[in-house]
Order: C-alpha cells, then structure tokens, then sequence
C-alpha cells in the first residue's frame, strides 16, 4: 500500500500542481493509472484513461488530458479541457488557467494570456503560485520585467515565511522557476536542490534525484543558460528515462549537442523525433533554422523560420533567426525591418542581437559583433551573455584593451533583497 501511495504521489508531478485535497487513496484507480502513464509521456494510454474518469475526479483528469494535449501540439484540445476545468469550482481551477495561459503563449497570444492571470496573481495556494509563475514568464517575455520582479518574488517570501517548507517538492521548484527568471542562478540552484532532497526524502530513499520531469527541464534549461553542457545533459537523460517522449526534453538535448560540440547530425535528428511527437514545437524549427544558417543555406532556413512563425508569430528567437537571416544575406532593408519587428514585441531583447552575433561570428564578422553586442549591452546592461560576447569577440579581434575595460565597466551589481540573496533560509546565497 505504501508502496502505491508513494507511485501515485510521483505521478502528480506531471501536473501543472498538486491541486488535489482529498488524500491520495481516495483517488481511483483509472485516475491514478492515467497520471502515472502521462508521467512517463505514454500519451495514447494516458488519454485513453483519462477520458474515461467521471466523479469527482474529473476536473483532475480534465486538467492532466489538458497537458497530455499541450505536450502533443494538440492546442485546441488542450484548450477545451483546460477551458473545462476553469468552470469548476474546485483546487484544478488555478492550475487549469495557468495552462490555458501557456497555451495561448505558445501560440502569440501573450497579451490576452497576460489579461487571463492577472485577476488571479492574488491566489493563494499551489494554484495561486501556478498563475504567478506563468504570469511572470510572460510578463518578461513582453519587455515588462520589473512589473514581473514584484510577482516573482513572492515566491522567495512564501519559502522565507515557510508557506513553501523543506517538504514541498513542487513549491521548492517554482521557487528554483522564479529565481532562474529573476536571473539569481545561485538562488535557484539551491531551490532546485532542495527540492530534489524533498522527493528523496519523500520517497524513503527509494529515488535517487528528482522525479518530476518538470523540475529537471527547468533545471537543464538553466545549465544550458550558462553553457554547461555537460550537466545539462546529464539531467536531459535523466528525463528522457522517465518520460522518453518528451518533446521537449528532446528539443533542450538537441541544443546541446549543438553548444557542446555542434553535432548538428544528432541535433537534426533529436528534431525530427521531437517533431514527430509535437509537430507544434516551434523551437524545434529555430533549431533547424539555425543548423541551417551556419551552412549559409538561407532558402532552407527562412522555409523553416516561417514555418515556426506561423506557430507563434510573436517568438523571440524565430522573429532574431529571420533578423539573422537578413543579416547574412547582406539584405540591410530587411535586416532593419526584421530588427523593428523584435523590438516591437519587446524594447529589452537583447538576447535577439546575441542571437544574430552568433551567426555572424561563424561568419567571422568580428566589427560587426562588437557593435550588435555594444548595442544589446546598452539595452540590457546586466545582459551578462552580451558582455562575456563582446569581451570574447574584442580579444579575438585583438583589441586586449577594450576587453579589459569591459570588465572595469561590468562589475558585479551588489545583491540586496530585491535581488534574491537574503531570502535564503540562513542568509546568504
């Protein structure tokens, strides 16, 4: 009996929340059966059995079938669910809304995603922090980090005034989650560690790391952040066991391939695979379009650039891909149209010029690198990518002087609360 508590309590994890209150063996067992086979990204069994909860239970299988679709590409049934959910008046409602958010996220629609969570940034609960996070994410994505800073926060203060406990697997995440965005990698490693003790602990020894596929992705995304190759895709691998079918756990290995040592015949087939499963993954057609630009191919890379576009018309990356694109196709109206666009959507991305440096490094433009990365530099001064660019890209230049003076400029901004440090548990970070 313990031991199938212990399975179905890992199971949850594949939801947006732990959004249940009743206790875990009052779940049926169709349920418990549907949540264990969407952990493990067995999509057609999990549908099948999730469709067929009635009861009580129902909102909770609505909110799982509303994943299983979202992982899939199948957007307008996952919407439909999730939609279904939102009606109830039960724990799914929050977390069923933050999915709805993420899915129209995913499709461009940011404003109207940003307008569905805002009356609910207020929420108590494992919902409540679901709404919040997504809030975030999508607030920095539109340029607005400092309306999200506030948001993020409130997770650092729920696990200072132990609303998040040492116990608390799911809620130590989002707090690892909000401090990776809040850009305090420090703070999130430790979050994502102390939730991987939780579910060790939880689990009476019987894990040996985190079983939650969502915690290892955020933490990959995070190593892959600082070109940590190696690690990122140790803990890749460690998803893809539990859950082989993750798309995109997929499309995060096939990046690193490429940052580790541009094995772009791996990568090209990772994307495939990802593809087959979630034909909707549009970073899976930046990454193509970006094995694409190194080989100067353009014709395949803007086929593939438009391709994803028509998935999510406002994406960053694909919207710097196609400025990439006109870049080094010497095509200076289009460049500048192309650039208008990025900025349009976001006046602080400067992540899309170091998008467009790196294609035109492999091209040896080095003049050219330096002013794109003087420029992201002076959009986003704490833009620590764009300056570790720029200084790599002077000294490869041979200008060892402007290097040294880029150091003496980019000293470390000193933490205070609003930067994370000291919600620590004992201080620090």
């Amino acid at each position: 009996m313990k031991r199938a508590c212990l399975a179905l309590c890992v199971a949850l994890a594949v939801l947006p929340g732990r959004v249940i209150a009743q206790p875990h063996g009052a779940v049926s067992g169709v349920l418990a059966s549907g949540l264990e086979a969407a952990r493990v990204s067995d999509y057609s069994s999990a549908e099948k059995a999730l469709l067929s909860v009635q009861g009580a239970d129902r909102p909770l299988a609505l909110l799982a079938l509303a994943r299983v679709m979202f992982e899939q590409g199948r957007f307008s049934d996952a919407q439909k669910y999730a939609t279904q959910v939102i009606s109830t008046a039960g724990p799914p409602r929050l977390a069923a809304l933050a999915l709805r958010a993420e899915i129209l996220g995913a499709v461009g629609s940011v404003d109207e995603a940003i307008k569905l969570l805002d009356p609910s940034k207020d929420a108590p609960g494992v919902g409540g922090r679901r709404v919040r996070l997504e809030l975030g994410e999508l607030l920095i994505r539109t340029g607005r980090r400092a309306d999200a800073e506030p948001i993020l926060l409130r997770f650092a203060d729920e696990y200072g005034n132990d609303s998040i406990t040492s116990a608390d697997a799911e809620g130590l995440a989002m707090v690892g989650r909000a401090m990776q965005l809040l850009r305090h990698p420090k703070d999130a490693k430790h979050a994502y560690d102390e939730a991987e003790k939780a579910e060790i602990a939880a689990s009476g020894g019987a894990l040996h790391g985190s079983a939650r596929v969502e915690t290892l992705l955020w933490r990959a995304d995070q190593f892959l952040d600082k070109y940590n190759t190696r690690d990122a895709g140790q803990v890749l691998a460690e998803a893809l066991k539990i859950a082989p079918q993750r798309a995109d756990a997929m499309l995060m290995l096939a990046r690193a391939q490429i940052d580790d040592s541009y094995d772009f015949d791996a990568a090209e087939k990772l994307v495939r695979e990802a593809l087959a499963v979630n034909p909707k993954l549009k970073g899976a057609y930046a990454v193509r379009a970006g094995i694409d630009l190194r080989d100067m191919n353009l014709d395949t890379a803007n086929a593939a650039i438009d391709a994803g576009l028509a998935i999510d018309p406002n994406d960053l990356e694909l919207l710097s891909l196609r400025a990439a694109a006109r870049f080094l196709a010497d095509d200076k109206q289009g460049y500048d149209a192309a650039k208008s666009a990025i900025f349009s959507r976001n006046k602080d991305f400067s992540e899309g010029l170091g998008i467009i440096g790196e294609y035109a490094e492999w091209e040896h433009r080095y003049d050219d690198v330096v002013a794109m990365m003087k420029e992201a530099v002076a959009i986003d001064p704490k833009d620590s990518k764009a300056w570790a660019q720029l200084g790599q890209t002077q000294t490869r230049a041979g200008d060892e002087s402007a290097r040294r003076s880029r150091h003496a400029r980019a000293r470390p901004v000193p933490r205070s609360r609003s930067c994370g440090g000291p919600w620590r548990k004992g201080g620090g970070s």
